[in-house]
């Protein structure tokens, strides 16, 4: 006997009805697309939103739908405007991420290695007994 809440959906059928609903009313009302208003839609939270993307019936519904909010928010940074909470929406609902690349460049004879090299030496003579001419007395 399986356990949990029934499906708020009977088919991704129904499911896929309701998103292009939702879809169209943005259009209608010239809202953003959203994941919290496709959600608040669908009459889920985006954690119950995300938890039928796992579900194999629902996955092809709900990639798709994620797809044109996240394309829609995406164009929404080359429209102009304050970008703050597009840019927040895709690091946190896509995982987009700020990356940056630090490029090093390190001789192979630097200054630290040239003094590792004569504090070596610098051991040895004194700790193996050799002076400074090297004669070992």
């Amino acid at each position: 006997m399986k356990t949990g809440r029934k499906n708020k959906f009977n088919s991704a059928d129904e499911l896929e009805d309701k998103i292009l609903a939702y879809f169209a009313d943005c259009e209608k009302r010239q809202k953003p697309y959203t994941m919290s208003g496709l959600a608040l839609a669908l009459g889920v939270d985006r954690k119950t939103l995300t938890n039928y993307g796992n579900k194999e019936e629902f996955f092809p519904a709900i990639k798709k739908a994620r797809a044109l909010v996240e394309r829609d928010m995406e164009e929404r940074l080359y429209s102009g405007g304050a970008n703050t909470g597009v840019i927040f929406g895709l690091k946190n609902n896509f995982g987009w991420e700020d990356k940056t690349t630090n490029n090093i460049n390190i001789n192979e004879y630097s200054l630290f290695a040239e003094r590792t090299e004569e504090k070596a030496k610098f051991y040895e003579d004194k700790h193996l007994g050799r002076n400074q001419k090297g004669n070992g007395k």
